[in-house]
């Protein structure tokens, strides 16, 4: 076989090339050899997780001493699962991005780390009081927060255009459902453009029965509320213009993530008019094109809270040596520094937690560029804090179970929730059986 001259350039070149990429790996490995390692899971994607991945890296090339592996999943609550079975494996992490449930839970059990020692050597005075407070069982801190989170509405402002709609015509969910209808374009029975997507699951519905009065459970912490009629009332609602109306659509079926990915290219395509998302969807969304307005009340009830508002936070692993432990203590002190909450916030539109972060130029610029961004942070102020489960997250699971039987098989409110009420009543006269 002969060879001519390009050929064997080629050939030298490509043989070259693989050396090099070799020599980098090796590089890189031999670098991490004389690193303290610690692997950090945490459930956000898209933008912001391409954002967090940039972080780690940014770290590792920050210092001589230590190395963050990141693990991305799918979301909070995925992320809450694998860490349990990583648990009963004896295979935690050392750190790791958690809701305020799932903290509360975890911290009870006795396999996070206090961070007293953090709290007093690094001066959190910057961070909200309440979000600091929400990171505390027993008053010992067991999370250093890192962003907020809450639903808001994200709708498209052509299609608002075109048919005379204002975002303040959003205030109520009665008006919402007019909106909705007005939106939803349909030749004979096709839809061609719904009025509104929801994801599956509950988050939604339960929003929507905290603004319309509902708790889970009593004062007295004994008996579980779910079937009242203010959580009907909401559910049924949703129900109603899901399958009665058919102008509400939720994708399921698969993971959570791609629910999430073929709602926004629903309303970014101009299938849908609108959805219910996180605010941090905000650094996903052509602001120009989407705007954002606040979790509607019900009518006559202006007064009860829109929803639910939660803190997502850095939780360490117990079960850490000291050298791991000066490690994680320093990707907490990066990531969630002024310089890098602001960043985060203002990229993302998660709700930041450092007060700093509002009063810096950048995050008034950005204010200023889109007065939308500031619509979470209003949110908060009528927004509650997230239900602490006393069943280790249970009551949660039914009611992802509850809202899925209504959403995807066109389920009666009332049925579900009356189903999902007696289980968890078992479920909390047991706790209480164990306790006496």
């Amino acid at each position: 076989m002969k060879w001519s001259k390009v050929g064997v350039s080629l050939l030298l070149v490509l043989v070259l090339c693989s050396c090099n990429y070799y020599n980098i790996d090796s590089i890189k490995l031999e670098e991490r050899k004389h690193k303290v390692e610690i692997e950090f899971w945490y459930g956000v994607g898209g933008y912001a997780g391409e954002l967090m991945k940039g972080f780690i890296s940014e770290f590792n090339a920050s210092q001589e001493h230590y190395y963050v592996i990141g693990v991305e999943q799918i979301d909070y609550q995925d992320t809450f699962k694998a860490l349990k079975s990583s648990i009963a494996r004896k295979n935690m992490p050392s750190v790791v991005l958690l809701e305020n449930q799932h903290m509360q839970y975890l911290a009870s059990k006795g396999v996070l780390l206090s961070l007293g020692e953090y709290e007093r050597t690094n001066n959190l005075s910057d961070f909200i009081e309440s979000y600091v407070d929400q990171n505390k069982v027993r008053e010992e801190l067991f999370g250093v927060p890192i962003f907020g989170t809450t639903s808001v509405l994200y709708y498209r402002k052509d299609f608002f255009e075109q048919k005379g709609i204002k975002s303040v015509d959003l205030l109520t969910w009665e008006s919402f459902a007019n909106v909705i209808r007005k939106l939803t374009q349909k030749r004979e029975s096709e839809i061609l453009v719904y009025g509104w997507e929801i994801l599956p699951g509950a988050k939604n519905l339960i929003d929507a029965s905290i603004s319309n009065g509902g708790n889970f459970i009593s004062e007295d912490g004994r008996t579980v509320i779910i079937n009242s009629r203010e959580w009907i009332e909401a559910w049924e609602f949703f129900r109603g213009l899901i399958h009665d109306e058919k102008v509400i659509k939720t994708h399921y079926g698969g993971d959570a993530r791609n629910h999430w990915y073929a709602t926004v290219d629903d309303v970014i395509q101009g299938r849908t008019a609108g959805y219910i998302g996180s605010c941090g969807d905000l650094g996903e969304l052509d602001t120009g094109v989407i705007g954002t307005y606040l979790l509607p009340s019900w009518e006559g009830k202006l007064n009860h809270p829109r929803g639910v508002v939660n803190v997502q936070s850095l939780c360490v692993s117990q079960y850490l040596a000291e050298d791991e432990k000066e490690a994680v203590y320093a990707w907490i002190r990066y990531i969630t520094s002024e310089e890098k909450s602001l960043e985060w916030v203002t990229q993302t539109g998660f709700l930041p937690v450092r007060k700093s972060s509002m009063d810096e130029d950048a995050f008034y610029n950005r204010v200023l560029e889109n007065p939308d961004y500031f619509i979470p942070i209003r949110q908060v102020k009528l927004g509650t804090k997230i239900f602490i489960d006393p069943t280790d997250g249970k009551i949660y699971d039914l009611l992802e179970e509850a809202a899925n039987k209504l959403i995807v098989d066109n389920i009666a409110a009332a049925e579900v929730l009356e189903e999902a009420n007696e289980n968890a009543q078992i479920l909390l006269d047991e706790l209480y059986n164990k306790g006496r």
